[in-house]
């Protein structure tokens, strides 16, 4: 009973062993494989970048108190800004207002 005991609990040990270490190999070649596809799943997308618009109007001077001297010039600076971004120049809408008290 003593040395049967023994080996069979030495074989599920060697087997534990076996099985943990075929799991870490699994794990790291995972973890390679996906930084290798990341990286040329950045370069694919870095080639593909474009620059941004060219704005559609020019900005306007601002007025001495900081602001815009009327609404229209507060638009043409809104739309300036929008239209040459690339986050948005699809979404230029003005609410632009001349809120002198």
């Amino acid at each position: 009973f003593g040395s049967s005991h023994l080996t069979q609990r030495s074989l599920a040990r060697a087997r534990l062993r076996a099985h943990v270490s075929e799991a870490m190999v699994r794990a790291a070649a995972l973890v390679l494989f996906a930084l290798g596809l990341s990286s040329v799943e950045g370069k694919v997308l870095r080639a593909a970048q474009q620059p941004p618009p060219e704005p559609a109007a020019e900005a306007p001077e601002k007025a001495k108190d900081g602001g815009f001297g009327s609404k229209g010039d507060a638009c043409m600076a809104c739309k300036a800004s929008a239209t040459g971004s690339c986050a948005m120049y699809k979404s230029c809408v003005c609410y632009a207002t001349n809120a002198h008290f």
